[in-house]
């Protein structure tokens, strides 16, 4: 190609980058600007770009523009070029000869600055969806192929082992629900999933906030002590869920609730709920594991995973996001027993192990919940990240292994006892069958003396090729 055919006259200057690059403006979806002026009655929503007219939702399906593709000049003699992302995946190339570009995903927003210099043309390439129904290679809970790319003006900030906070606050504003009117059922929220490196949300955001909607359904006589999900969709990262209710039944002593979330218009998860208020009976707990190392002598995630460097045979598809994401950014510190799975098997190849969790600060108040409630929907958020572990460990798997799938199918989860938030839980998990490309785990909560106040069952697709 004779790049030379693309060359624009004018000052790019105004759109560069600190480093002097003039790369395209992207604004994930869900992150969207509304504060902008109207038209004719019509809120222009975006506003990625620094000009006097915010970029709109003007591009609808899959576009193909030719390398070095502008459209003409106008308005003060500048030339622009946008795009939405109606659906699956996109990537835009830029710099010199196209080396460095920015993937996008499914509603998110590119504005290309006007006045590109010479060589630095883009050409957007919007490709079919890469992740549905039926995940591919290293997607879901994994990392996307690692690339070369400079990050452009308007993608949220990633994560480094050094700027990850390490806070609670991302587990807190997951739960933050939203009333809204109710469609479907009976009462309506709706709620963010929060980021992760991977191509879709976070499974347990979505059990979580469920479990929230549900909770703020009931008298507050009442507990939540079981819960059964399914998960019929991805779900995009960022972006709003409307999750609605139905009181299907409330007796005396037992009450009932569906919650059904939304995204796009479709289901994309389902759970049944089951409250009951509390009374007095016989007692019997599960034996905590004995013999379990203490937090305090385990090496947290960050310190583990500080030795590994992303971008080895070694590390496989681990990434600098995904190492700091596993580091801080999942609002609890995680601590294995005999050792974390993240990019080889550490310790035998047993089915079971045990993870020490303990949030890293103090949790924030959420409306709608009290200290119970609360609790018991952070178990909820953050049971599902080490669950299916045990089953990848018995099968020598690690996280970062090239070529592993894995998606959440179902969960369950039976709270047995109130419990508090402000120390460290031990979650003794087991293995409990891998076959046809699924896998079943099981986990205990116990608290640090001992008590048992949770249990989980987890089944999950799992996909590694001949391993499996």
């Amino acid at each position: 190609m004779n790049f030379d055919d693309y060359v624009l006259e004018g000052d790019p200057t105004p759109w560069a980058l600190p480093d002097g690059t003039v790369a395209p403006v992207v604004t994930r979806g869900g992150l969207e600007d509304v504060q902008t002026m109207d038209s004719g009655g019509a809120v222009r929503v975006s506003g990625v770009s620094n000009q006097h007219t915010p970029a709109q939702r003007l591009w609808y399906g899959r576009v193909s523009n030719a390398p070095g593709f502008r459209s003409v000049s106008h308005h003060h003699g500048e030339a622009e070029t946008g795009g939405y992302v109606l659906s699956g995946k996109a990537r835009i190339y830029y710099g010199e000869k196209f080396g460095d570009y920015v993937d996008l995903e499914t509603g998110d927003w590119v504005f290309v600055p006007p006045l590109h210099a010479a060589r630095r043309v883009q050409h957007v390439d919007h490709r079919g969806p890469r992740l549905a129904d039926d995940a591919h290679p290293g997607q879901h809970r994994r990392q996307p192929r690692r690339r070369r790319r400079r990050h452009a003006r308007g993608v949220p900030a990633r994560m480094t082992p050094t700027s990850a906070a390490l806070t609670s606050q991302v587990l807190t504003d997951a739960l933050e629900l939203t009333p809204a009117k109710a469609e479907v059922f009976d009462e309506a929220y709706t709620a963010t999933t929060q980021y992760c490196p991977w191509p879709k949300a976070y499974g347990g955001d979505m059990v979580a906030q469920a479990t929230v909607a549900a909770l703020r359904s009931v008298d507050t006589d009442r507990r939540l002590h079981s819960m059964h999900s399914y998960f019929m969709r991805p779900v995009d990262i960022g972006a709003q869920v409307r999750y609605e209710v139905e009181r299907l039944r409330d007796g005396r002593g037992y009450s009932t609730r569906q919650v059904r979330a939304f995204q796009g218009g479709k289901p994309v998860y389902v759970a049944l709920a089951s409250f009951h208020v509390p009374e007095t009976g016989g007692e019997y707990a599960a034996d905590a594991p004995r013999a379990v190392p203490p937090p305090e002598s385990l090496p947290s995630a960050a310190a583990y995973l500080e030795a590994f460097e992303p971008g080895t045979d070694e590390t496989g598809t681990m990434t600098a996001d995904s190492r700091a994401y596993w580091s801080g950014g999942r609002s609890f510190d995680m601590r294995h027993v005999p050792g974390p799975v993240y990019v080889r098997v550490e310790g035998e190849r047993v089915p079971h192990q045990g993870v020490w969790v303990n949030p890293f600060d103090p949790l924030r108040p959420v409306a709608g919940l009290d200290d119970t409630q609360l609790a018991q929907a952070a178990l909820a958020y953050a049971c599902d990240y080490t669950i299916l572990e045990p089953v990848l460990r018995v099968l020598g798997l690690a996280w970062a292994d090239r070529g592993l799938v894995t998606a959440s199918l179902d969960h369950a989860m039976w709270f047995h006892r109130p419990c508090a938030m402000d120390d460290w839980l031990l979650y003794a998990q087991e293995a409990v069958a891998a076959g046809s490309g699924r896998g079943l785990g099981l986990g205990r909560f116990f608290t640090r003396d001992g008590e048992h106040v949770a249990t989980v069952a987890q089944e999950g697709m799992l996909r590694a090729g001949q391993r499996l």
